[in-house]
Parts: structure tokens; C-alpha cells; sequence
């Protein structure tokens, strides 16, 4: 008896989001296990306000490098595991949508205005990926608006990740919410620039479609034109005429 072989392709889909998570559990573990937490106290959290605790100095390369790396910060283990289930279960959609490029530069900007924000008016800093996922479930919620459609699972994600954050008690409080949010937001603006990939693919395979289409159509017309029953009636009085000459 022959048995069929099952084969199984692992497909590395999605290498933003993927990587974006694999790269924030390995700066958490070696942090937590090489450096003592070291490294997130000094340089992984963004810079605060005049009067907070890490000041932003224009000549300073420390503060830029903390309105750079804040995203790779992390708190408590479950709070940090959470927020990459977050990005892994709305990231993949997205990145399929926009494509890894387009979401790398929306994350970029959501986590460089983030940390801004917070270095003019928060007198605390801020770290970890709050501001992304927040970009994330507004672009989740904006491909639904374009379809026509009110997606209620992913109000109900965002006003979930909404809660979360404010019951956490963060820092910075209601403002530092409200930061984060505005990351997001910024982030997603990107979204009004760019197509979706899925939605440029689908154009072109409906390009497609209508080129063979017409293409169908213009044969149909040509071949009832009056010139090819012309070139066909001829034809067949020529076969008449034979048969009568014979």
C-alpha cells in the first residue's frame, strides 16, 4: 500500500513582524541575563522633559540613540509577551496588505514621534512597542473603512489594547496613553500615501481579466464583420461553380 508523503514547507511569511519579534526577545534576554537590566535602565527607554529624569541633550548622541532603541525596552515579562502577541496576530495581516517595507517605515516613524512627544511634555520615559501596535490596529480598522465595512473584532482588539494600557498604570499616566496613541496615529498617516499590496495586486489581476476581455470581444466583432462573410460567401460560390462546371 502506497502512502502518500505529506510535504510541509516552512515559508518565512511576514519577515518584518517575525523579525521585529525575535529581534525584542533576544535584547530582552540578553539584557535580562547578560547585562542585569542594564541596558534597558540606561539606553533602551526614551528621553523625558527638561525636568525628567533622562533630559534630552542636543549634544548628546545617548539621547538619540534612546529616541531610537526605546521601542526595544521592556517592563514585566507578561506585559512585554502580551504586546508581541499583539503584533504578531494584527502585524501579519498588515504586512501582507502593505508590504514589509511600507510597515518598517510606518513603525520607524510611530516609535520617532513617540519618543519626541515625550521628550517635550512627559516628565517620565516610556519603552516598548505600545506605539506600533497602536499604528498597527488603526491600519487594521482603516482596510476595513475601505471596503465599506465596520469591522467590530477589531474595535473591540483596540479598545482592549486601549484598557490595557491604561490599567497598567504607566508612568506617565493618561498622557502617556495618549503619546503613544498619537505615534500611532502618525504612523498610520503613511497608509494615505501608499496602496495596499494586495489592493494593487487584485488592480492588476483585474487589468487582466479586462484585457482578455476585450481582447474576446474585439475577435467576436471582427469575425461577424461584413468583410470576412464577404471573403466567406465568395469562397463558397467559387466551390459551387466547380461542381456545376464538372
Amino acid at each position: 500500500m502506497n502512502k502518500k508523503k505529506i510535504n510541509l514547507k516552512a515559508t518565512f511569511d511576514s519577515p518584518f513582524t517575525v523579525s521585529f519579534v525575535i529581534l525584542s526577545i533576544l535584547v530582552m534576554g540578553i539584557d535580562v541575563y547578560v547585562f542585569k537590566n542594564s541596558l534597558n535602565l540606561a539606553y533602551l527607554v526614551s528621553p523625558t522633559s527638561s525636568n525628567g529624569a533622562f533630559p534630552f541633550n542636543f549634544t548628546d548622541a545617548t539621547s538619540y540613540l534612546r529616541l531610537v532603541l526605546c521601542f526595544l525596552g521592556h517592563g514585566e515579562p507578561s506585559a512585554f509577551l502580551c504586546d508581541l502577541i499583539f503584533i504578531l496576530l494584527v502585524g501579519v495581516n498588515i504586512e501582507d496588505k502593505y508590504g514589509s517595507i511600507v510597515i518598517g517605515i510606518m513603525s520607524f516613524v510611530s516609535v520617532i514621534f513617540s519618543a519626541v512627544l515625550n521628550a517635550c511634555f512627559a516628565k517620565e520615559s516610556f519603552y516598548g512597542v505600545s506605539s506600533v501596535i497602536f499604528m498597527m490596529l488603526i491600519l487594521n480598522i482603516m482596510l476595513h473603512f475601505s471596503k465599506g465595512k465596520v469591522a467590530l473584532s477589531s474595535l473591540f482588539i483596540l479598545g482592549l489594547f486601549v484598557a490595557k494600557e491604561i490599567f497598567m498604570k504607566k508612568s506617565n499616566g493618561l498622557l502617556g496613553v495618549a503619546i503613544e496613541v498619537a505615534g500611532g496615529l502618525c504612523g498610520s498617516l503613511f497608509a494615505f500615501l501608499v496602496s495596499p499590496k494586495a489592493q494593487n495586486q487584485l488592480n492588476v489581476e483585474k487589468n487582466g481579466l479586462l484585457g482578455k476581455a476585450s481582447k474576446s470581444l474585439e475577435d467576436e466583432i471582427d469575425s461577424r464583420s461584413p468583410r470576412n462573410k464577404k471573403t466567406t460567401a465568395s469562397n463558397d460560390e467559387t466551390v459551387v461553380g466547380s461542381i456545376r462546371f464538372d
